[in-house]
């Protein structure tokens, strides 16, 4: 109960705050290594839309283009090689041949 007491005055708190901060100084913080992190890439489930597929009618390529424009190529959580996944998929003929041809990877 004393102790308590001796504790609870002024000078006791003091006299604790002082080795506390005698103690934390010691410790560098700076220097303690952290663990490596990992980057999670994101995962996205792409949106059920129904394009129709653009088989090279340049009089059907305004709607594709801007459909796929707006909705995969604006935005950013959606990694190139699932844009270069989706057009492919969506492309007929020689619009097709020329694209899946091209080599795309997560730097592109």
């Amino acid at each position: 109960m004393d102790r308590l007491r001796e504790t609870c005055t002024l000078e006791g708190i003091r006299a604790i705050d002082f080795k506390l901060s005698a103690s934390m100084s010691s410790i560098n913080v700076a220097s303690t290594p952290l663990p490596p992190t990992t980057p999670i890439a994101p995962t996205i489930k792409l949106p059920n839309i129904k394009f129709e597929p653009f088989s090279g009618d340049i009089g059907s390529w305004p709607r594709f283009g801007e459909q796929f424009q707006s909705t995969f190529n604006t935005n950013p959580s959606v990694s190139s090689i699932n844009k270069h996944a989706f057009l492919t998929g969506n492309l007929e003929g020689e619009s097709k041949f020329l694209v899946v041809g091209i080599a795309v990877t997560a730097e592109t």
